[in-house]
């Protein structure tokens, strides 16, 4: 694997990260939520490629919206096989870097208290729990999950670099 690109979400790819994130979650929005939710304002995306065996290949995704000087990590997901690589990370950083870029001071998101990955991954990034929503996951009809809000805040230091998030 070469080193991951991670470039801007065009229009063009709302399909591709329509059918990515089909791939890494069971209730994915479809092409048409991808494009609502991409058209709104302030919101941008991320993909990440990698080259694999001479080709191209997209491997993770973000969606993320910033409002003022706060951001909302909408999506965020690595292929199955792709990940153990560090890609996740580098995808987080890089929506950081960007909602940073844009005047976020700090950033949202949801994620569910059984994912201990994702969990892992936010606690690297210094985002911490601020809020619950009961049963907000479906894992069956009989079973929900509690999503946790995290917020992450950009550091007050005046020597706070962008370069430290990715």
């Amino acid at each position: 694997m070469t080193r991951p690109a991670i470039v801007a979400l065009g229009v063009e790819d709302h399909h591709l990260l329509a059918h990515l994130q089909s791939q890494c979650f069971p209730d994915p929005w479809g092409p048409d939520g991808v494009a609502r939710t991409a058209s709104l304002s302030g919101t941008f995306g991320l993909i990440v490629r990698v080259t694999a065996a001479g080709k191209r290949v997209a491997t993770g995704f973000t969606l993320a919206r910033v409002v003022a000087d706060e951001a909302e990590l909408l999506t965020i997901g690595v292929l199955p096989a792709w990940r153990g690589q560090g890609l996740a990370g580098r995808l987080l950083g890089a929506v950081l870097t960007r909602a940073v870029a844009l005047g976020a001071t700090r950033m949202l998101l949801e994620v569910a208290e059984d994912n201990a990955a994702a969990r892992a991954l936010y606690g690297r990034r210094d985002f911490v729990i601020v809020g619950r929503r009961p049963g907000y996951y479906r894992r069956s009809p009989q079973t929900a999950i509690d999503a946790l809000i995290l917020r992450w805040s950009k550091p007050a230091d005046t020597e706070f670099n962008l370069r430290t998030l990715t």
